[in-house]
């Protein structure tokens, strides 16, 4: 993501380049789009990676239920990508069903450059491709760094028990 600095040092102080700095560092930014086809993103979603790790696990919570798919019996019809990278089978349902959750895993295999080193923190394009809908869901997300007990209860905690 490019981001243009609107103040330049300059001989000891900062020069304000003016409204067409704003401009342009606005026209810089994404589209994010945080609803698709009636599908909506609750709260933040989760794209954690384990500490030492560049296995990535994306968790998702909508306000609907998403279609199974037809040829998957655990998965669904949908496509979680970060950063231009695609979970490796499609996301499946995790914790309480009223919660509506979507999980899986990405990596290490085929991550772009930008996820070869994750960082806490680091900002990182989520899209969810959802079937029969047009356009994806574009929304920014932060990667976390966390232990396996904690990606646990990051989990737990927004779409309720995970143990079966």
């Amino acid at each position: 993501m490019a981001v243009l600095a609107l103040a330049l040092p300059s001989c000891g102080g900062e020069r304000d380049l003016g409204p067409a700095a704003a401009t342009a560092t606005a026209t810089a930014t994404p589209t994010y789009r945080h609803t698709a086809g009636g599908y909506r993103v609750v709260g933040t979603p989760l794209v954690l990676v384990k500490d030492g790790s560049t296995h990535l696990d994306v968790t998702v919570r909508l306000n609907k239920r998403l279609r199974t798919d037809r040829d998957d019996t655990e998965g669904v019809a949908a496509k979680f990508v970060v950063d231009g990278t695609a979970l490796h089978a499609p996301p499946g349902r995790i914790g309480r069903p009223a919660r509506r959750c979507y999980s899986g895993p990405i990596g290490p295999e085929g991550l772009p450059e930008s996820l070869e080193h994750p960082r806490p923190g680091q900002a990182v394009l989520l899209e969810i491709k959802l079937a029969g809908v047009k356009r994806a869901i574009r929304i920014p997300a932060e990667l976390r760094v966390t232990l396996p007990e904690e990606q646990f209860a990051l989990i737990e905690a927004m779409c309720g028990s995970i143990d079966g």
